[in-house]
């Protein structure tokens, strides 16, 4: 489908453009072209996200899923690490890095909050 699609937008688009212009005028065929190329690269976008989405939906079911996506987790992260630097916090966060470190290093085999700062 975006195969076909693509076609119609680079190859067959500009044919039907050039037919308007002679039948109809120029200013009609460049209005046509604008609205056409806009639905068209809009149809191929909607076509890309749909096969992201199907490929998603595959992985799934064969194992390959990847880990989901959160929109914003990322940003979230970055602006709460800047917030603590901002604000002097580097004891709270350390605190609150040590009690996540509980689990065990599976190299080491010892507790992560254990192992010191350069370790973990």
């Amino acid at each position: 489908m975006i195969e076909d699609t693509t076609s119609l937008q680079f190859k067959e688009l500009p044919a039907l453009v050039d037919a308007i212009k002679n039948q109809v005028g120029v200013e009609q065929a460049a209005q046509f072209n604008n609205d056409a190329t806009a639905a068209l690269a809009g149809l191929v976008q909607n076509l890309q996200n749909s096969k992201l989405q199907m490929e998603q939906a595959l992985g799934v079911v064969t194992g390959q899923a990847a880990a989901p996506v959160v929109p914003g987790a990322e940003l979230g992260a970055e602006l709460g690490a800047d917030a603590g630097a901002e604000l002097g916090a580097e004891d709270d966060l350390d605190a609150m890095a040590t009690d996540a470190a509980d689990d065990m290093d599976p190299k080491l085999g010892a507790p992560m909050a254990s192992l010191g700062r350069e370790r973990r």
